[in-house]
């Protein structure tokens, strides 16, 4: 369980053994009317990523915003607990498999395996 304190972030999970791989795209942030969450539950077996909102960042950049306003701030509860031996990270050949460039999906598998480039090991 994710549980929101402040800021925003994006939430990229991924569903495997599912044809095709499920990709799901979560905001947690305070605006609920925009359809941001505060909480989010993510079960075992799903692939995460999160990171800052581009569109805050590129706020920041544009000096619109300020960077110490632009954050987010969580809690990860894991239940029943957190055993780093039940911990893996997503490899470049898991990367792969999720999404194997095949001629009529591999314009999606480009853009997945372009958005978890630099997060995976």
């Amino acid at each position: 369980m994710h549980v929101l304190h402040q800021g925003r972030a994006e939430y990229i999970l991924v569903y495997p053994g599912r044809s095709p791989t499920v990709v799901k795209r979560v905001v947690m942030g305070p605006d609920t009317s925009r359809g941001e969450v505060r909480q989010l539950y993510v079960e075992s077996g799903v692939w995460k990523m999160s990171r800052l909102l581009e569109e805050d960042v590129r706020e920041v950049r544009e000096g619109l915003a300020s960077s110490e306003s632009v954050g987010c701030l969580i809690t990860e509860v894991v239940v029943p607990g957190f055993e780093w031996e039940d911990h893996r990270w997503m490899r470049k050949a898991d990367l792969e498999e999720l999404f194997p460039l095949k001629s009529e999906e591999e314009e999606d598998a480009l853009k997945m395996r372009k958005l978890f480039q630099g997060h995976v090991r």
